[in-house]
């Protein structure tokens, strides 16, 4: 085993730049001896991660990955031991991004969101209704900035994590929707998931009338009758506690689930691993509440 204490810097950088070595003994043995390194490795593989050649960075990142994986699963632990009406649904979705990028800086995508809330918060006086309300939120969001339904690549695992999706500006019903609450919620509009299956939607809490929004299709705006057409039709049937607004933990759970359904069509078992790992504590911090 490689001695992280004796280990010159030089060495250890000129290992890391195999790690996309053509030859594949060359380049196992370098993220062997790298991977041996741990947290020792830890500052110049994000360093690689984010400077280093495509080839280089892309090989940098998953090894990233490998290291901080245990340090994540005790964030998200922690994180999770909180009772449900302490679960940052904001907080959470970046956490949860951390998994697969493990160099996030979620400050810039905090500051669009800020952006797009003043943006919104601008177009109110603080009396409409929620019909306005979502009207306007629905202008900034889907006509100024332009965020959209990723059709032609929905499976993407890229359309689960939010600084992704902030900066693509698409991504599925979840997704677009927990932007869509973000955004809300920095203008004081006050809106609820809606774990509606196959369908994620979005409700807003002070409507005098169930008012549903899909996020996906440009925030459409749905009436009770319109969501309980779409189940039947889908073949979900009715029950109207899939209309029942949900935590924002179930919201995180969700988003794990989806990633668990896509790493599993793609087959790749360590990311599959480790959304299931993350889906436990995650759960196990709602069963530690209750």
């Amino acid at each position: 085993m490689v001695k992280a204490t004796t280990l010159p810097e030089s060495e250890l950088r000129a290992l890391i730049s195999l790690l996309d070595d053509e030859d594949d003994f060359t380049r196992q043995t370098a993220e062997t001896k790298v991977a041996e390194l741990g947290v020792r490795a830890e500052p110049y593989l994000r360093e690689a991660a984010t400077a280093g050649g495509e080839s280089l960075r892309d090989a940098a990142a998953g090894l990233l990955r490998t290291i901080t994986f245990p340090d994540f699963l005790d964030m998200l632990s922690e994180f999770a031991a909180r009772p449900n009406h302490q679960i940052d649904l904001e907080e959470g979705a970046f956490l949860l991004a951390r998994m697969e990028y493990p160099t996030l800086d979620e400050t810039p995508y905090r500051r669009r969101l800020d952006r797009w809330g003043k943006r919104v918060s601008a177009r109110l006086s603080g009396d409409e209704s929620p019909t306005v309300q979502v009207t306007e939120l629905n202008e900034v969001l889907f006509e100024d900035v332009g965020f959209r339904a990723c059709h032609e690549d929905y499976y993407d695992p890229d359309n689960s994590f939010l600084g992704r999706v902030i900066e693509r500006r698409q991504g599925i019903p979840l997704t677009l929707s927990v932007v869509y609450m973000l955004v809300a919620r920095r203008a004081h509009i006050p809106l609820l998931g809606v774990g509606m299956p196959g369908h994620f939607l979005v409700k807003h809490a002070n409507s005098r009338r169930d008012l549903f929004i899909d996020p996906f299709n440009g925030g459409q705006l749905l009436t009770y009758h319109d969501c309980r057409q779409f189940l039947m039709k889908s073949g979900y049937g009715f029950w109207k506690g899939y209309l029942s607004p949900v935590s924002s933990r179930a919201i995180l759970v969700r988003m794990l689930r989806n990633l668990q359904l896509v790493y599993s069509e793609r087959h790749e078992r360590d990311r599959v691993e480790r959304v299931s790992r993350a889906l436990k504590t995650l759960a196990a911090g709602d069963l530690r509440r209750s």
